[in-house]
């Protein structure tokens, strides 16, 4: 067969020739020939193969690329076409190789085109352009796939990883603080979850383990702090500290170090824990860095030495409690090697110290935590810790001593000479605010404290401090040693602070209500805050709403609730609190609601004040003793509760007194009066005045020791005689009008003709006669008509006459419901 003369495809594949040559050759380049030639072999074989017609070119192309014949063959036909021999010899060689005709050797070739080669638009010199654009395509996407893939991971390990990994831990936490059914196994679960994108970050495990601690759930909280161990019976006996350790809360009761722990039989997870072995159930922070060789982390040792010394009130009598295991936890920050950078290192050494001052500042050692504290400011007097410590400590020993100086002087030194006032944390910026605020007055500090009012280096008084240390508060966000961020603007202890400084100081009792609200707003459990706002609405004779008040004040009182405070460090301020005030004010709101009625001492100068008294006093009498026994309640809890506050004890003691007196139980109203503390009574002449009408009432019911009753009230009559002459004689210009002058002249009058009474009843009817005028003179200088002592005056002589009750002298028996003078005067 001759080459040229296929019929049909000689002419159709002449035509093409220029068009597949190229696409044909570069195909042959492309295969596996380069796995059997050289470079220069294919060389030369592409360049003869150029010269061959189309037809057979393709075929031994197709017979090469396809493998139709052996190995060996074709390196022969290939050697055969690069050294010269001729086309011809090259057709009859291949078909007797194959025993197939060219014809049936080549590709096919479709009308319109090459069915096998010259079909492919890549073999065809448009398709080389466009395959050299697809390469570089391709390498560009690979290019952008690798960036991609880069950019990706970076994403996914800087972005995303921590993201769910937090999330889950927010929501886990959040489950455990506001718990409802199933939300702790929930919470446990996303645990799971979070550890599986990092399993031996401490962030997860702290979470969880403040989220319990806050709960009261201190197993919980220790299980994800340090592990979940029991201790193994092996039948041995145990002993720490002398004694058999029988229960896993006996070792952790009695240990005084940091224990040493590794593996006994990892397969089993039993572990050991100075060389007792303990079954383990659960890794918490502290056994997941231990067990797997790695060093310690500072903040879960941190976290440890707070755990076990945790003042709070229910964990004081738990098995976990040990402040011995707490402070070695903190001395092993300081002697072993943690993972923390060098910046990173020194603040845990400074936390460390500053939580070893605190278990000796909770013990109330405070000269020794002092010591601690100032450790810290001696190697850094910039330490906001070291200086927190001294600061909160000397406040402390302030409330013992009453000297206000060190405290005073630390402070400016933090204040104008460091300047790191507002680096203070949030609970001491609100502790100074309170010590500001309780600060006494200017004459005080200059006289018996021999302190300057005014700050030295502004020139305002010291007392204003407290607004500066409270704008410094609202702006702060701090985090604590489990990672949790406060926010200042949202700090309930701020803001009672900041409405003490408005009621105290400022004046601004309006301001200092709503501050009240916000602090109980963002803690429900200050009591405080509610019981002062009472006090504010009391004084606006809003005694319904001080009443609601304290009642929710009432509940946070109740022993489980208190159990709950300790936690935190602003607890302090409530557990410090005087919660007998809570009881008193409760009946005291009561009992000024009751009394609110009745009048004023300007006007018992009348008979018909005296029948309204009566009648307060016996219309609906039931109701009225009823109500004062309600009261009388309260008033018993909140002694009971201790009153620290002398000046609240004589308020509690003079309505407890009066309340009696009104019911006729004159001895006992007596022996309330006479229970004021001593310095209480100097203070409220009117006091003694009450005394007085007890003594009298008691004089008319006991004729044996009428004459003794009577003289001790005619004592205290001639007493107050003296005092209140001498501030009626500094009044120039008497005028009614005027309620101080009214109140001065009108108490006059009651005293000198309740002392004409009792003169009267001894039989001295001179110097009686005398009082009773004298009486009916001081009604005259504020234009008041004294008409109980004229009525005396009037029966003076017809006494022996008269019989039962009107056979005595009328006494002026108002007792002023109130302490104050101030309230008698605003009533």
């Amino acid at each position: 067969m001759v080459l040229g003369s296929s019929a049909g495809t000689s002419s159709e594949a002449t035509s093409m020739q220029g068009l597949d040559l190229a696409s044909d050759l570069e195909d042959l380049q492309s295969e596996r020939t380069g796995e059997m030639f050289s470079d220069e072999d294919i060389r030369r074989l592409r360049d003869t193969l150029r010269g061959f017609p189309p037809l057979l070119r393709r075929a031994i192309i197709d017979t090469i690329i396809e493998d139709k014949i052996e190995p060996e063959q074709i390196k022969d036909l290939v050697g055969q076409i690069i050294t010269g021999t001729q086309p011809e010899a090259i057709q009859i060689w291949l078909e007797e190789a194959t025993g197939k005709s060219i014809k049936d050797l080549a590709p096919e070739i479709p009308k319109g085109g090459s069915k096998t080669v010259l079909a492919r638009p890549q073999y065809s010199d448009t398709g080389m352009q466009r395959q050299a654009r697809l390469v570089r395509l391709t390498q560009f996407s690979a290019i952008a796939a690798v960036a991609f893939l880069v950019l990706g991971t970076t994403l996914w390990f800087t972005v995303a990883k921590p993201w769910l990994y937090n999330k889950k831990v927010a929501q886990g936490r959040a489950m455990i603080l506001n718990p409802v059914e199933g939300s702790e196994q929930k919470a446990e679960e996303l645990f799971q979850e979070a550890l599986e994108y990092y399993r031996e970050k401490p962030h997860a495990y702290l979470q969880y383990a403040d989220a319990y601690r806050l709960r009261g759930k201190y197993d919980e909280a220790f299980e994800k702090l340090f592990g979940k161990v029991q201790l193994l019976k092996t039948g041995k006996e145990i002993r720490m500290s002398g004694q058999e350790v029988r229960s896993s809360m006996d070792f952790w009761s009695r240990l005084q170090k940091v224990p040493v722990s590794g593996w006994q039989d990892q397969k089993n997870s039993i572990i050991q824990l100075d060389g007792i072995p303990w079954k383990m159930d659960s890794a918490g922070a502290y056994l997941v860095n231990r067990l797997a060789g790695n060093k310690d982390s500072a903040n879960v040792l941190l976290a440890l030495g707070a755990f076990h010394s945790n003042p709070a009130r229910r964990f004081v009598r738990h098995g976990l409690r040990n402040n011995l295991l707490g402070l070695d936890y903190y001395r092993r920050v300081l002697t072993f090697e943690t993972q923390t950078s060098m910046f990173g290192r020194e603040e845990a050494a400074s936390a460390a110290v500053m939580g070893i001052g605190d278990v000796y500042y909770n013990q109330q050692e405070y000269y020794k935590a002092l010591d601690y504290f100032d450790r810290i400011v001696k190697t850094d007097p910039y330490d906001i810790a070291g200086q927190t410590g001294i600061l909160k400590t000397l406040i402390k020993i302030y409330r013992d001593s009453g000297d206000p100086r060190l405290v005073i002087q630390q402070h400016s030194v933090v204040k104008h000479t460091l300047k790191i006032e507002d680096k203070l944390p949030l609970f001491l910026l609100a502790r100074l605010a309170a010590f500001y605020n309780d600060l006494p007055m200017r004459d005080e500090l200059r006289i018996k404290y021999n302190v300057a009012p005014d700050d030295p280096v502004n020139g305002r008084a010291l007392k204003e401090r407290s607004a500066d240390l409270l704008n410094h508060m609202f702006s702060k966000t701090e985090e604590d040693i489990y990672g949790n961020k406060k926010r200042g603007n949202m700090f309930a202890e701020g803001f009672y602070q900041r409405a003490r400084y408005y009621r105290n100081d400022a004046g601004q009792i309006r301001m200092a209500l709503s501050q009240f609200e916000y602090a109980y707003q963002y803690d429900p459990r200050h009591f405080l805050a509610l019981n002062d706002r009472a006090e504010l609405l009391m004084k606006l004779r809003d005694f319904t709403g001080a009443i609601e008040h304290l009642k929710l004040a009432n509940e946070q009182i109740s022993p489980d609730k208190l159990e709950m405070l300790g936690d935190r460090p602003e607890d302090e301020t409530l557990l410090e609190a005087d919660l007998g005030v809570i009881p008193f004010n409760m009946g005291k709101a009561m009992y000024l609601s009751l009394i609110s009625e009745l009048g004023n001492p300007q006007a018992w100068l009348k008979m018909d004040e005296v029948d309204r008294y009566q009648n307060a006093k016996e219309s609906g009498a039931a109701a009225f003793a009823a109500q004062l026994d309600r009261i009388e309640g309260w008033f018993v809890k909140a002694d009971d509760l201790g009153l620290q506050d002398e000046a609240v004890r004589a308020q509690m003691y003079y309505y407890s007194g009066w309340a009696d007196y009104v019911r006729k139980n004159y001895k006992r109203a007596l022996s309330y009066w006479e229970s004021v503390p001593l310095e209480q009574q100097k203070r409220y002449p009117h006091l003694e005045l009450s005394k007085s009408h007890a003594l009298f009432q008691l004089a008319l019911q006991n004729e044996k020791e009428r004459e003794n009753y009577l003289k001790a009230a005619e004592g205290i009559l001639i007493y107050l005689h003296e005092i209140y002459r001498a501030r009626s004689e500094e009044i120039l210009r008497p005028s009614g009008a005027n309620p101080e002058h009214s109140m001065v002249f009108a108490r006059n009058a009651v005293i000198v003709n309740n002392l004409g009474a009792v003169y009267e009843i001894l039989g001295n009817e001179k110097d009686s006669l005398q009082m009773y005028w004298r009486s009916v003179e001081y009604g005259k200088k504020i234009g008041r008509e004294n008409e109980i002592a004229q009525l005396n005056i009037k029966l003076h002589f017809q006494r022996d006459g008269l019989t039962g009750q009107e056979k005595f002298p009328v006494l002026m028996d108002f007792i002023p419901p109130t302490l104050s003078e101030d309230d008698l005067l605003n009533q």
